[in-house]
């Protein structure tokens, strides 16, 4: 599941990661993580629902997100339904000269001070197209002199990029960040491994608690803070869709339930209910019939 702190292999001078997954498997699954890098989504088919720090919603076709730096996000997509989301990451720290001040302003209006809404939904054609160009130059270089031209222009396009959002929206000058400090990362980072290496054990949450260094009340306080859940609830929705790709990969739902973690039925039965809005068997009609 690899639910907590990612860490991108940036050399110093690179500046700029994309992906994309090929929109073909359903139910892409992005549990809550964070890192040091300005991120933009862009749904190009299908549709998911996106969590931003406490923020959760739902993105469909053509919708753009912006993250700031370190601010926890996660991707669910129906396991029934294939999202196509192009992901670009940005280094704003490699990607931004200037004085130190000016620099000190930028990279806080990027970490989460601009008021952009998400998602972005209207008025966003420019925006569209600035990603499509930095895509394109990424794909389309082969040559060391090509790539050398290549890199130029995405500086450049980088730049626009960041000139276009910060007079397209707003400052928030109230924004105090997610208050996440160094012990909290840790703790986090401590237990959502934790928890993505053990989901099928009998999980407690003194048991993960301790493992991140905290009581139980604060580390109650920490899950619900940054992932909007209850340490059980967001136990149980990873053991849900870890539930549904081995259903859909052969397990009959008893087996798919006891695998994932849940140690009775009816408890299976009763989180898949939350989390999904369905019961299992309901879940897989609705698969079926939609894959036929």
């Amino acid at each position: 599941m690899k639910a907590y702190y990612e860490t991108n292999q940036f050399n110093s001078e690179d500046f700029i990661y994309t992906l994309c997954n090929d929109g073909t498997v359903a139910g892409m699954t992005v549990h809550p993580h964070w890192h040091e890098l300005i991120e933009i989504l862009h749904v190009e088919k299908g549709e998911a629902l996106q969590y931003v720090e406490d923020q959760s919603f739902k993105i469909t076709e053509g919708d753009i997100v912006f993250i700031g730096m370190n601010q926890i996000h996660a991707t669910y997509a129906e396991p029934q339904h294939t999202a196509k989301i192009n992901v670009f990451q940005l280094n704003a720290e490699a990607l931004i000269a200037g004085p130190n001040d000016d620099k000190k302003k930028l990279m806080e209006m990027l970490s989460g001070k601009l008021d952009v809404p998400r998602p972005i939904r209207s008025q966003h054609e420019h925006l569209i197209s600035m990603l499509k160009n930095i895509m394109s130059l990424i794909q389309e270089a082969s040559s060391e002199q090509e790539q050398l031209v290549s890199r130029c222009m995405l500086q450049s396009e980088c730049h626009q990029l960041f000139a276009y959002l910060i007079a397209a929206y707003p400052v928030d000058e109230n924004y105090k960040g997610n208050g996440m400090t160094k012990k909290s990362k840790l703790a986090l980072e401590k237990a959502f491994q934790y928890i993505d290496e053990h989901y099928k054990s009998k999980l407690t949450v003194q048991e993960v608690a301790s493992i991140a260094g905290y009581s139980v009340p604060q580390f109650n306080r920490l899950m619900k803070r940054y992932t909007g859940l209850s340490f059980v609830n967001y136990v149980n929705k990873c053991r849900v869709f870890m539930s549904i790709d081995k259903m859909l990969h052969g397990m009959t739902i008893t087996e798919a339930a006891y695998d994932s973690g849940f140690f009775s039925i009816s408890s299976f039965n009763r989180s898949f209910l939350t989390h999904r809005g369905i019961s299992p068997r309901e879940y897989l009609k609705r698969f079926e019939a939609n894959d036929r």
